[in-house]
């Protein structure tokens, strides 16, 4: 973000949500501890059920953790940010200065045009995906304290 280089930056914001998701996961399964463990032999996420019987797709994820106060955000954040990371109109129009008619004008420089207020909502999205995964983590390490 310091070197405007938005393009770069948007994507690192849906994979620090990817850790959120994924820790979010361990919340939504009948049991954790089985869930880490196959988590830990290399099954991925979306590959495991959660406690409803339903595949833990990033989408999926996504909702169950917008149903929570503190986190209503992550399933527009996650469309969003997923748009930086699969090909999309994002990409192009990152890099269009112009649209007349139908003539667009594409801009290559070192520096990106992008609205301060995109850079502040990227910036404080990435502040609330790392509350958001340190208020799960604290969740986490209670529940291993129980079971001690």
């Amino acid at each position: 973000m310091r070197q405007s280089n938005f393009l770069s930056a948007a994507p690192l914001v849906r994979l620090h949500l990817d850790n959120l998701l994924n820790m979010h996961a361990t919340f939504i399964v009948s049991n954790p501890h089985d869930f880490a463990t196959k988590k830990m032999r290399g099954k991925q996420t979306n590959e495991i059920k959660d406690k409803n019987g339903v595949k833990m797709t990033d989408g999926h994820l996504a909702r169950s953790l917008s149903e929570q106060e503190e986190s209503k955000w992550a399933s527009s954040v996650y469309k969003e940010t997923s748009k930086f990371v699969h090909s999309s109109d994002k990409h192009i129009f990152s890099v269009v200065q112009k649209i007349d008619g139908g003539n667009f004008q594409f801009v290559i420089s070192d520096e990106q045009n992008i609205p301060e207020e995109k850079s502040l909502e990227a910036t404080n999205t990435m502040i609330s995906i790392t509350e958001q995964l340190f208020r799960h983590m604290y969740g986490w390490i209670k529940a291993k304290d129980k079971i001690r």
